[in-house]
């Protein structure tokens, strides 16, 4: 890792994996697995750029235990998609309209 990650983002994160493990803290995997579902569907949100698109995907996905429905899922997308987070993004990204 230390030849493919630079080297304030290594220190970084060993700052806040030494955190963690100062503050013994608990792994919740149900919401971790939950966040990275989330952040896919944004990620392809993003990259499509259709909605409509984006939310027939999210409808294909299995259904997992314990997961959101993909009706929350795609109201999670649908608010991100009128976030400042999500124009921010768009912004800095160079692929804004106007």
């Amino acid at each position: 890792m230390r030849t493919t990650v630079r080297p304030e983002w290594h220190e970084q994160l060993a700052l806040v994996v030494q955190r963690f493990i100062q503050t013994k803290g608990q792994i919740d995997l149900g919401k971790w697995s939950q966040a990275v579902d989330l952040t896919s569907h944004r990620t392809g949100f993003l990259i499509c750029n259709d909605l409509a698109l984006a939310a027939r995907f999210i409808q294909m996905e299995p259904a997992t235990v314990g997961g959101l429905s993909a009706k929350d899922k795609i109201k999670e997308l649908v608010l991100y998609s009128i976030s400042e987070e999500y124009f921010d993004l768009r912004q800095h990204l160079g692929i804004t309209i106007g």
